[in-house]
């Protein structure tokens, strides 16, 4: 399978510069064909660039660097699917930013909570949904039983590196001054290939308390 991406390739409205060169891996990925998933950051930043969100006083800093996007850039933001599955080494896979609801067939799955979740609980009725409630929500990928194959996902560096029986969740919190991690696929076992961060405070302020792979505190 090619070389994928699964983290938003550009950066968070709340942190502009995720990395030194954000707009230099816009068009990376682009003019190299790179295969990629779309993440809540992308969406922001398309919103930004077509003039469908509005940008307050206080967030021109952030979101400064829209105005690099090229015509092409925007296109191939567009492009970008929420999902990639694809058999490799006999096994299905399923690539993601964020996760899925466990028991939701991949047509059933909301665009938002493909980019955004990291917590779901069942309420009364049975069914799993989102939260961001710490108190009641659990890891998804601890849930997931492999209705879609293995899903590899990110978007959640509180956690660090996940591993579950069905899901690999790879944000270690490169951003946060941690590491950056791939997995590559397709020989059996797991082989996790990471790279610490070259900027020892990171890019951003760590937002959060930093919690151990499926534990809520």
């Amino acid at each position: 399978m090619p070389f994928s991406f699964l983290s938003s390739l550009t950066p968070s409205p709340h942190h502009p510069l995720p990395g030194p060169s954000s707009n230099l891996v816009l068009s990376h990925a682009r003019k190299n064909m790179i295969m990629s998933v779309r993440g809540n950051h992308d969406i922001s930043a398309l919103s930004v660039s077509k003039g469908t969100k509005a940008v307050k006083p206080h967030q021109r800093d952030k979101y400064a660097w829209v105005e690099d996007i090229t015509d092409d850039d925007v296109r191939y933001l567009e492009s970008l699917p929420c999902t990639i599955s694809a058999v490799v080494g006999g096994e299905k896979y399923t690539i993601v930013h964020a996760g899925i609801l466990p028991g939701e067939p991949l047509s059933g799955q909301k665009v938002e909570d493909m980019t955004t979740m990291r917590l779901i609980h069942s309420p009364s009725s049975g069914v799993w949904e989102t939260t961001e409630d710490d108190e009641k929500g659990v890891p998804w990928g601890g849930v997931y039983k492999g209705e879609e194959g293995t899903v590899i996902f990110g978007h959640d560096a509180r956690r660090g590196l996940q591993e579950y029986d069905h899901a690999v969740g790879l944000d270690t919190g490169c951003v946060y001054g941690r590491s950056i991690t791939a997995v590559r696929i397709g020989g059996g076992d797991r082989e996790f290939i990471s790279v610490q961060c070259e900027k020892e405070d990171g890019y951003a302020p760590v937002k959060g308390k930093r919690v151990e792979c499926g534990q809520i505190e």
